[in-house]
């Protein structure tokens, strides 16, 4: 049974079961301006670069369509990493909970969301996450363990999860609005992981380590080697420590 309501001036949309709510976002962006989608169930989640989101039901699986200006898609990337880590922090206040860049939450150095940005009809965007609310898969090979919340020690029903997180939305979009990308910016350095530490950042086919010294406005990474400024738009990061 699908269920229409609303939520902080949001319409929403909640399905028994859909292969994607990216896939349901975007075919409905022809119609609507500013709509939620989420799932029970969800059949062919989808992760960055083509990756497969493994779907357990009692997880969160929702799809934001909105107007927003393509040139700013980068700080709607941050703005939302950042909302999640913040409704995460606030529901497990014992955990360590830090944003891995670019938008990756980590939760006791476990990933525990994802975001998949795609674009809809009409110059319209559609931010797509994941969080692990039950369950997490387990798989072999992968970067970096992952976490649900149940696993860290609470009981939340993704739906509870999902009304936190759109009002910490919200809040971070608001101080974009008025105080521009400068703050953002301030605000996320202070919550991500491994800032002036050693890391080493791999690349299709190269990789270096460096001193990570946060981001720029355009939500690029600041890596510092031997004394050199190094900006990368992409990259998967490993953290190696030592303070610097």
């Amino acid at each position: 049974m699908t269920e229409v309501s609303e939520i902080y001036s949001w319409k929403w949309i909640d399905y028994k079961e859909l292969g994607s709510t990216n896939d349901e976002a975007i075919l409905l962006s022809k119609s609507e301006n500013k709509l939620i989608v989420t799932s029970r169930v969800q059949t062919k989640g989808k992760g960055r670069l083509g990756r497969k989101w493994e779907s357990f039901e009692g997880n969160l699986f929702m799809s934001m369509l909105m107007s927003w200006p393509f040139s700013e898609n980068n700080a709607l990337v941050f703005i939302t990493g950042l909302a999640l880590q913040q409704t995460i922090k606030k529901v497990l206040p014992q955990a360590d909970v830090k944003i891995k860049w670019p938008n990756d939450v980590l939760v006791n150095d476990k990933k525990i969301s994802g975001i998949l940005l795609e674009t809809g009809e009409q110059e319209k965007i559609v931010v797509g996450i994941g969080v692990n609310i039950k369950k997490s898969p387990k798989i072999e090979n992968i970067i970096y363990p992952t976490t649900s919340l149940f696993e860290e020690g609470i009981n939340i029903d993704r739906v509870d999860f999902m009304k936190k997180f759109i009002s910490s939305f919200e809040e971070i979009k608001s101080i974009y609005l008025k105080k521009g990308m400068d703050k953002i910016v301030k605000i996320w350095q202070a919550e991500a992981k491994g800032i002036g530490e050693k890391i080493k950042i791999k690349l299709l086919n190269k990789e270096e380590t460096g001193i990570f010294r946060g981001i720029d406005n355009n939500g690029r990474l600041i890596l510092n080697v031997n004394g050199n400024i190094q900006i990368y738009n992409a990259g998967e990061v490993f953290f190696i420590g030592k303070k610097n």
